[in-house]
């Protein structure tokens, strides 16, 4: 990306001020990586950054000079943030998401020589050209949103149809494909709150049952490799304490549960969940859906 955008402005770590001075000063694009390092826990940079989404409420205001005169100052660029986990639900919200895998073994891919850079100029020059030629078309676009993607995600993607229809040929209708599959998977990848609702669902759906105990809700999380939960902070497996962290802004907390004959334990009743699951999630596919009845063990609830 550093070698096909224009003004790259690609940093490890920034602080608020230098942000919103450089895009004031320079009007990069900003390339912010190892975000998982310094971004989570820093208010004020995610509050800066949340600002740039919008072209009309994209600043900051800020005193200067000895006389601490109030200031304007933009934050309004392309950004691209790479990071391990997820993002900040404030600045997924506003994302588009792109989640990378590791390479398999039997992958074979050529190596990116970063000595070599410079043979993405062509590309970069190409693509300079056609986005002058194509400006003023492109500021006035109002392309066909799919109506199935919801208000900020429309935000999201408005530009990328517009330059989609305007490129022709297979492009706006894979820009379309991808932005509804991308919507289709927003409240995953958006939220880890809303992630862990999907997962919790499908862990009751499977299991056929009303009520489960905390450690056994975190026992199958941590076995979903295909998810953050196996190595949720500094690399250890997440916790029941760390659970009921996440749930509770729905208003969901652990209760005493009965389990067989007279043991009772820590766990959460399905019905806890009913208002989050219709809110948040998409509704089951009906004929995927388990029946408790033929799925459920004779436990003695």
């Amino acid at each position: 990306m550093q070698a096909l955008t224009p003004r790259a402005l690609s940093t490890s770590n920034i602080t608020s001020a230098a942000l919103f001075r450089a895009v004031e000063g320079w009007g990069p694009t900003l390339l912010i990586d190892e975000a998982d390092t310094f971004l989570r826990n820093n208010e004020e940079l995610r509050g800066v950054l949340n600002s740039g989404h919008n072209r009309f409420t994209a600043y900051v205001v800020r005193t200067v000079g000895d006389d601490h005169t109030p200031a304007h100052f933009r934050t309004w660029a392309p950004k691209a943030i790479a990071l391990i986990g997820l993002l900040p639900d404030t600045l997924a919200d506003r994302a588009v998401t792109v989640a990378l895998r590791r390479k398999r073994p039997d992958e074979r891919v050529e190596r990116l020589r970063l000595d070599r850079a410079d043979e993405f100029e062509p590309l970069r020059r190409q693509a300079a050209r056609w986005a002058d030629d194509n400006f003023d078309a492109l500021r006035v676009a109002d392309p066909d949103v799919p109506f199935d993607l919801h208000d900020r995600a429309a935000d999201n993607w408005r530009a990328m149809l517009a330059i989609a229809d305007r490129a022709g040929g297979h492009w706006p209708d894979t820009a379309r494909r991808v932005a509804r599959a991308a919507a289709a998977n927003s409240v995953q990848e958006d939220s880890a709150r809303v992630m862990l609702l999907e997962d919790i669902r499908d862990i009751f759906e499977r299991r056929g049952i009303e009520r489960l105990p905390s450690v056994e809700i975190v026992g199958d999380l941590v076995e979903m490799e295909h998810r953050p939960w196996p190595e949720w902070k500094d690399g250890k497996p997440i916790t029941v304490r760390q659970v009921a962290a996440l749930l509770k802004p729905f208003g969901i907390s652990p209760a005493s549960i009965r389990l067989t004959g007279e043991k009772t334990a820590r766990g959460y009743y399905l019905t806890a969940f009913k208002e989050s699951f219709l809110s948040y999630l998409p509704p089951i596919d009906p004929t995927q859906q388990h029946n408790p009845q033929e799925t459920a063990p004779n436990d003695g609830f």
